[in-house]
């Protein structure tokens, strides 16, 4: 039998020992390739018209096309209240701007976070951790989250677990209403129409229509009442209107301060470095000098049936928002909170359904120092931030980040009010800019 010669002996064990020293190297690019092909293998491609969403059913990761992740960011975005069950749940714009970009193409991978919009956090978030968890087992990468309304709440408190907070190195939030918002209190925003309306044809239609919406979504006046950080809630008891059927309850502080979002907003204090929050408001009559505020609406009446309240009947959601919007502005607030004057209006910078303080996360003395911020207040308020940053946009409403456009604008381009010496870009191109700026790399 012929014997192996001493140098094929050698050459086999210098072999064994170079590949031993390369099995960390070897092991990091099987990581890569496994890592790369997960998009493409385990995620399903998301929906254009998703089936009905069950009660029981978990929160779901889609992607948004088949093309391996490779070693780019995985980019999650998550819709908001009932979004579960809109066609591409109504992040579709917000995708389709971000993938025409190829500097995003070769940075980022887009994925759609399903969860249940329509149920109270209490039992969607749980669901919606392991759903972020999961996603971060399989395909070994960090991620971006970019969550619009309710799905910035959902994830303010899915960061409270460890797990999802490793997974995660930033969140961009579009409209998401931290602190909530007086339209989700009923006896306060009842109160308000009480007060500032004498017609008894819209005691009538006001007052039914919110009913008739929250009887639908009782889980928003759980989760997004108003957290009263600034103190504006007032304690006036019980009121009733004349007109039957119109304005009628019972307001104190203790009743309508939702404590549990207050706590909430407490804990989750250490994550907000990770947030850049965008906020949008709309332009209205009031934002002028007092003196001209009853001229100007009465002027504008016939323009504002034409134009908002007849659309309203038609279900167009931007008159609806435009119609909330005079409503949440002129919201009734604690008399002694700005000695003795119950109309300062704080909430007048809101996008229909959320005031910009909801959405920046002021510090206490932010609301201390601006009781009331007013637009030429807006660049004052970046040292009162807690959050990694914020943006603000004139005369956007709630849905236009879904719809991924201002509505009613001459100009295409807007500008940030938080930082008014920026150049105007497109709505979603500010979303854009802020991701590619981003330091965020793909990582374990």
């Amino acid at each position: 039998m012929r014997l192996i010669s001493p140098r094929v002996v050698g050459t086999f064990i210098a072999a064994i020992w170079l590949l031993t020293l390369d099995c960390g190297a070897l092991s990091q690019v099987i990581t890569e390739k496994s890592a790369s092909t997960e998009g493409a293998s385990v995620f399903p491609l998301v929906p254009a018209v998703p089936d009905k969403f069950d009660a029981t059913d978990k929160a779901q990761v889609f992607q948004y096309d088949s093309s391996a992740l490779g070693n780019r960011v995985p980019l999650m975005l998550i819709h908001g209240g009932g979004g579960e069950s809109r066609p591409y749940f109504r992040m579709d714009g917000i995708a389709k701007w971000l993938q025409h970009d190829p500097r995003f193409q070769h940075k980022y991978k887009i994925y759609f976070l399903r969860y249940n919009g329509s149920a109270v956090l209490d039992q969607s978030v749980p669901k919606l951790k392991d759903a972020l968890i999961d996603f971060h087992d399989k395909v070994h990468r960090s991620m971006v989250v970019v969550a619009y309304s309710l799905g910035g709440n959902a994830m303010v408190r899915a960061l409270l677990d460890p797990q999802v907070d490793s997974a995660v190195d930033l969140v961009v939030t579009l409209g998401a209403p931290f602190r909530g918002s007086p339209l989700f209190c009923g006896d306060w925003y009842e109160y308000s129409l009480h007060r500032n309306h004498f017609n008894p044809w819209s005691h009538l239609f006001k007052t039914h229509s919110r009913r008739v919406y929250f009887k639908r979504n009782a889980h928003f006046i759980s989760d997004l009442r108003w957290d009263n950080a600034d103190g504006h809630v007032p304690e006036v008891g019980s009121f009733r209107s004349i007109t039957p059927f119109g304005p009628r309850g019972n307001l104190t502080v203790d009743g309508t301060a939702n404590e549990k979002l207050s706590t909430i907003n407490t804990e989750s204090a250490h994550t907000r470095q990770k947030f850049i929050v965008y906020a949008g408001y709309l332009h209205n009559p009031f934002m002028l000098r007092r003196a001209l505020h009853g001229p100007i609406l009465f002027l504008q009446a016939p323009i504002y049936f034409l134009g908002t309240k007849l659309p309203i009947f038609l279900g167009q959601e931007h008159a609806a928002l435009r119609m909330l919007n005079r409503d949440i502005s002129r919201v009734r607030v604690n008399p002694e909170r700005h000695g003795g004057s119950a109309t300062s209006m704080p909430y007048l910078l809101n996008d229909g359904l959320v005031p910009v303080t909801s959405c920046l996360l002021l510090t206490p003395d932010g609301f201390e120092a601006f009781p009331a911020p007013r637009e030429s207040d807006l660049p004052l308020l970046n040292p009162y931030l807690d959050v990694k940053s914020a943006r603000v946009f004139r005369n956007i409403d709630h849905v236009s980040f879904a719809d991924a456009k201002a509505p009613h604008l001459v100009s295409t381009h807007i500008g940030d009010a938080m930082h008014p010496h920026e150049r105007h870009k497109a709505l979603l191109d500010w979303l854009l800019f802020d991701l590619l700026e981003s330091n965020t790399q793909a990582g374990h």
